[in-house]
């Protein structure tokens, strides 16, 4: 269950969006962006679950790492979701 309400719903949503969209336009190859992809909609589902979470997330950071600038801003809000810092995230993500 979300303990975040419909408005963090939201921003997470549009935490998940940006980062996708940034992806998008900072990776080249079109096999690397779709493996890519396919790990932040597992983090994305997974988000409530946050034992779950912290093994996609480790899938998305080891495999994103050349692209570690690029994603270096989502960090803070995305290890809101990792176990040990189950806090609603401070996003500046919110529609």
């Amino acid at each position: 269950m979300n303990n975040f309400g419909d408005k963090n719903t939201t921003s997470n949503h549009a935490l998940f969006s940006a980062l996708r969209s940034k992806l998008a336009r900072e990776v080249c190859g079109s096999a690397m962006l779709a493996d890519l992809l396919e790990k932040v909609n597992g983090m994305e589902e997974s988000q409530n679950r946050p034992a779950e979470f912290k093994g996609k997330f480790d899938e998305f950071v080891g495999r994103a790492e050349e692209y570690s600038t690029a994603i270096r801003p989502f960090f803070p809000d995305l290890v809101g979701f990792l176990p040990d810092r189950r806090t609603a995230p401070a996003s500046r993500f919110r529609s």
